[in-house]
Formats: C-alpha cells, structure tokens, sequence
C-alpha cells in the first residue's frame, strides 16, 4: 500500500484508491495506466492483510493507517473512503472469506402467489411460492437457484421451520 501513498498526482491517488476498495476481490484490471497492475494488486492484498490482522476493525484500520508516515491528505482521503464504503466492503471481506470452504448464500428473493378461498387452495397445481438464491463459491462465480414451492413442499418446508429449535 505504501506504493499507492507516494503516488505524486492526487488526483491518481484518490481514484486508485476508490477502485480498489470497489474492486477489492474482483480480479478485474484497474484502467489506470499511471500505475501498473500488480501495484494495485499488491495494494488491495495488503488492505486484505489489514482488515484481517485487526479483525474487520474499520476503525482500528484508520487509526494504523493515520500512524503511518504518509501524506495526511491522502490518508484522510483513503479513511473516508473506508467510512463511505465500510458495510460493502465488510460484507464483501466475510462473503469472500465464507465462500472459500463453500458455496455461500450471498442475496434471496422470493415471490408469493396469493390464492382466495379454501376451494381455490384444495385444486392448486401451481406453485405457491417461488425462492431465489444468489450464492457464491470457492472461485468467486456467482449463481442463481429458482426454487418452486407447491402447497405440499410448502407445508413441509413451514413444518420444519417451526420446528427447527426441537432439531439443536
């Protein structure tokens, strides 16, 4: 990181920094030709290594960082950088970090068919409710599951919720 802190222009300086915390664990090419691609993967590495030595402190990190010896502006900028962007990159640190021993759930949606009437409910065919999941895995590949519900795994799957402190 200290390669990104002695950058003359601030201006590269602040746009550097804003697209590594963007892009902290896409391994997408940075389009900054002032500074060379392993400069800023060397970079986002040792921002990796510094969330993780202080446990996912974000304050913590700015108080390490304000004790370093580089310009004050620039690392003021880069701690409100960190301030603006701290739940994303919190939640992309632990999705990261769980997606390494597994597929990890990383967003879910779902959609419910409203059905009127015990008549209608009694001939139902078609699924009542529809579950999507959005996980990630070990190589950071998103994917996405559609999940249909009928009344039947419907029942089966709200069983199981209620009881689910019977199963710990």
């Amino acid at each position: 990181m200290e390669r990104i802190f002695n950058l003359q222009s601030f201006e590269t300086f602040s746009n550097v920094s804003e697209e590594i915390l963007h892009n902290l664990h896409n391994l997408n090419q940075i389009s900054h030709t002032e500074v060379d691609q392993q400069v800023i993967q060397a970079a986002k590495e040792d921002f990796k290594k510094l969330i993780l030595n202080t446990n996912y402190d974000i304050d913590a990190v700015a108080k390490l960082l304000k004790n370093k010896s580089w310009c004050e502006e620039k690392v003021s900028c880069f701690i409100s950088l960190l301030e603006k962007k701290k739940s994303k990159i919190l939640y992309e640190m632990f999705l990261n970090y769980n997606s390494k021993y597994g597929e990890t759930i990383s967003d879910f949606d779902w959609l419910l068919k409203i059905v009127m009437g015990t008549n209608d409910l009694k001939t139902l065919s078609y699924p009542l409710v529809q579950l999507i999941l959005s996980s990630v895995d070990s190589d950071g590949q998103e994917k996405t599951r559609v999940y249909d519900f009928n009344k039947d795994m419907l029942s089966r799957v709200i069983s199981l919720l209620e009881n689910i402190d019977g199963l710990q």
